[in-house]
Parts: structure tokens; C-alpha cells; sequence
């Protein structure tokens, strides 16, 4: 392994370090009351560590919010989407679920602090965006006619409900299992939101 590998992995490991310790501290303190010395202990790191990497502790949750993002948008865009059936959990949504589980503090974070809100947002556009592409790509395949009702109105209107569903779920420390719920909101969706489209009869 060559030495820029080995530093990319420490590099890695220490901003996941440092991420993990300000989420916890969020959830405990609050962000406003939250030192850089409460940080870099938690994390079991020094001051200069702390500024080789980031100025202060908004930067740090800024490029934690984008790293986290980032990470959800490629697991989806390598996905196979898969087949359209109301009796199969959608591999989008099971995803997105896996993901919340797979950073649970920075969802309860996101979930109950006012600087999450632009996440949340950015959450609910990049989901409707990909449902407007489910949309599309079922229209295509059934009859390519327009609905009286507008995709992209569809599509806001699922993706306003998934991220509500996220909240519950966090809120209720993530009992039900990620392709149970895809499942389920799956059937929602098909029998429901696409059914009214006329993409399935």
C-alpha cells in the first residue's frame, strides 16, 4: 500500500472521528454550547488535528452534512432501480432507509436542529427528483400519455411524505427494518400515487 493511501485512510478515519463525536455532542449539548476541546476529546484527538482539517466547528458540520449526502446520492446512482411491483420493496427506498440507519445520530440530528434544515431539504429534492424519473420511466412503458395530474407535483407529493416517514422513523428509534418499510410505502405509492397517474391498473 503506498503512502498517500495509508493518508487518504487516516484522513478518512479522522473526519469520521470527529463527525461521530459532534453528533453525539449535538444530540447531548446542543450545537451552539459545543467546544472544539469537547470535539477533539470525544474523539480522542488533539487541537491540531482538529485545524488540519477543518477552521472551526460550522465548517465542520457543513462539510459533514455534504460528506453524508454525497454518500446517499452515489449508493443510489450505482443501484440497479430494478423492477416496478407493488409486491417488491423499491430498491430506491430501501436505500435511503439503510442510509438514515447507517448514520442514525446525524438523522436525529438533522431531524431536531434548525442547521438540518437545508439538508433535510436538499433530502426531499434529490428524492423527487429520482421519483419523477420512476414516474417518467413507467409512463414511458405503459402509454407515454400525460396525466391530468402533473409529475412533478407527483413526484414533490412523494418525496414531502418519504422524508416525513425518515422523521417518524428516527423519532421512533428505527424499530421496523429498512426493506419492511420500502415495502410498505412501495404499496402506497403503486396502488396509490401511481394508480391516480394511470401508470397501473
Amino acid at each position: 500500500m503506498t503512502e498517500d493511501k495509508k493518508l487518504d485512510r487516516r484522513v478518512v478515519r479522522t473526519r469520521q472521528r470527529l463527525r461521530s463525536a459532534l453528533f453525539e455532542l449535538i444530540l447531548e449539548e446542543g450545537f451552539d454550547r459545543l467546544t472544539i476541546k469537547q470535539i477533539t476529546d470525544r474523539a480522542d484527538l488533539n487541537h491540531a488535528t482538529f485545524y488540519l482539517h477543518y477552521r472551526d466547528k460550522q465548517e465542520l458540520l457543513m462539510r459533514s452534512m455534504e460528506e453524508v449526502f454525497q454518500d446517499l446520492v452515489a449508493r443510489i446512482n450505482e443501484a440497479d432501480m430494478g423492477s416496478f411491483s407493488p409486491d417488491q420493496p423499491p430498491l430506491p427506498l430501501i436505500l435511503v432507509f439503510e442510509h438514515v440507519r447507517d448514520y442514525a445520530d446525524f438523522y436525529r440530528v438533522m431531524i431536531d436542529d434548525r442547521s438540518g434544515t437545508a439538508f433535510m431539504e436538499q433530502l426531499r429534492s434529490t428524492i423527487a427528483e429520482i421519483s419523477l424519473g420512476r414516474i417518467q420511466q413507467m409512463r414511458a412503458l405503459v402509454d407515454g400519455k400525460p396525466s391530468s395530474v402533473s409529475d412533478e407535483l407527483s413526484a414533490n407529493y412523494a418525496a414531502g411524505a418519504l422524508v416525513g416517514v425518515v422523521a417518524w422513523w428516527v423519532k421512533g428509534d428505527m424499530q421496523q427494518d429498512p426493506a419492511d418499510l420500502a415495502l410498505q410505502i412501495g404499496g402506497i405509492i403503486m396502488r396509490g400515487l401511481y394508480a391516480s397517474l394511470g401508470l397501473i391498473r
